[in-house]
């Protein structure tokens, strides 16, 4: 049985998925697309496909496989906490916010360093698990 709560939440996630889409389609047709996976859209994109996946997992009554459960969860409990983050860069309270910016600046310089660790760790995954 189905809980009403979960379909609630799984027709919001999806709303905001439509919405979110059709917020970039206006900007793709605009030529502004490069600014939609940028920042906070980013982070607000991976939060939302990681939701609708760990809620559509739910749904379809396999909860108790847990291979796919658990990184769903730590999917979308880690983007919480990047969202978060995120959202404490406009914070002036103890200088939260300039303390904050530099490291974001700092960490989109590594993007091709991270990249390549990734890459480094998902080959690590791959042999672990095989």
């Amino acid at each position: 049985e189905v809980d009403f709560a979960l379909c609630l939440v799984l027709a919001i996630c999806v709303k905001d998925l439509v919405v979110e889409g059709l917020i970039s389609i206006g900007y793709w047709r605009l030529g502004w697309a490069e600014d939609v996976f940028r920042g906070e859209k980013a982070i607000l994109w991976l939060y939302q496909l990681s939701v609708l996946g760990l809620l559509s997992w739910f749904l379809d009554g396999r909860a108790g496989i847990e291979w796919i459960g658990r990184p769903l969860v730590a999917a979308a409990g880690s983007i919480a906490w990047l969202k978060i983050l995120w959202s404490c860069r406009s914070f002036e309270t103890l200088g939260l916010g300039r303390r904050i910016l530099p490291i974001f600046e700092a960490l989109t310089e590594m993007y091709g360093f991270m990249l390549i660790t990734l890459f480094f760790c998902l080959s690590c995954a791959h042999t672990a698990y095989a």
